[in-house]
């Protein structure tokens, strides 16, 4: 009698040797979401919400607010938050003005909307907390991205704001391509699986690298073990970045149009040595534009200026409101 064995299916068909290797990277992935989970509880439990929320467009914004007189909006950058100015220039800047610090959508502790959230829509939310706040036409200053955002605002609401303060703030599409990082988190479903796995246990390893070319040619100070890094990588907020990023030169390159009509004063600080925002690129390309735009270069500073020139940043503001209109 002839036995026939059955034909093996499923798993049983594959080579023993491909059964361990996609084992053992199931095993890796599950070991790397749960060592993600643990640094962004580890994140949240360093860096906890330090102010209250207000409700924008059905979304819980978190702002910190201190001081008293001509109201003042600070608007963080990529991988930041509200503690960046909350580290280096809010005790001085509290001692003269209402200051208000807030979380960008998706970051620290705000809200963010579905869909796409460029600039525009970022500013879009910052003047429904200017209102909700009832500041009268505040200054808007913004690090990095988010002197995007406040451009933005400032450009939508012109009777609403005060004037703008940038700090290495960009502008302009530049010719470099997109990281292939941005390009791979914007990847459905891939990019949710890096997220939620590989990219805060990577960031907590090689994270250093990064800080130190936004500082360069200075040194990283001990101060900037304040900046919400860590809350950056956990991945709801990797991902509000990484789609912030992915959408910023598309949208810049709609916005240049637009500046001829900006009414306000800007006062655009640039550091020279800058290796994340074009020192040439961006402000000198936007001073050309801006019918009442200053600029002020800082020779030998890297981007990281709130840590590294917080005096320079502190001026530029007395500056800025002292030339806007009453």
């Amino acid at each position: 009698m002839l036995l026939l064995r059955p034909v093996p299916s499923g798993p049983e068909r594959l080579p023993r040797a491909v059964r361990v290797v996609g084992l053992t990277l199931l095993v890796l992935l599950a070991a790397a979401a749960i060592w993600t989970r643990v640094l962004a509880d580890r994140a949240e439990r360093d860096f906890p919400r330090l102010g209250r929320h207000v409700e924008v467009e059905g979304l819980r914004q978190h702002v910190l607010e201190r001081g008293s007189g001509t109201p003042i909006v600070f608007v963080h950058g990529a991988y930041g938050g509200l503690q960046d100015y909350e580290a280096t220039i809010l005790g001085a800047a509290s001692e003269r003005y209402r200051c208000v610090l807030w979380d960008r959508p998706g970051h620290g502790y705000s809200e963010r909307p579905g869909g796409d959230v460029d600039p525009g829509a970022q500013a879009r939310i910052l003047m429904g907390v200017v209102r909700e706040l009832g500041l009268e036409r505040p200054l808007l200053v913004g690090f990095s991205y988010g002197g995007a955002v406040c451009l933005a605002a400032a450009l939508d609401a012109p009777d609403e704001v005060r004037g703008v303060v940038l700090l290495n703030g960009p502008s302009h599409p530049w010719p470099a391509p997109l990281d292939l990082e941005y390009r791979l988190g914007r990847v459905p479903v891939l990019g949710w699986l890096l997220s939620e796995t590989v990219v805060a246990p990577m960031g907590s390893v090689f994270g250093d690298r990064s800080v130190a070319s936004a500082f360069d040619p200075s040194p990283v100070p001990e101060l900037f073990a304040r900046s919400p890094i860590p809350l950056a990588l956990r991945p709801t907020s990797y991902r509000a970045n990484t789609d912030d990023i992915a959408l910023l030169k598309p949208f810049l390159r709609a916005q240049v149009d637009r500046y001829a009509d900006l009414r306000v004063p800007v006062r655009a600080l640039v550091s020279t040595d800058d290796t994340v925002v074009s020192p040439t690129i961006h402000v000198p390309e936007l001073m050309k534009l801006v019918p009442n735009g200053v600029q002020l270069r800082i020779d030998g500073a890297g981007h990281q200026i709130l840590y590294t020139h917080p005096d320079d940043v502190l001026q530029a503001i007395d500056d800025a409101l002292a030339a806007a209109p009453r």
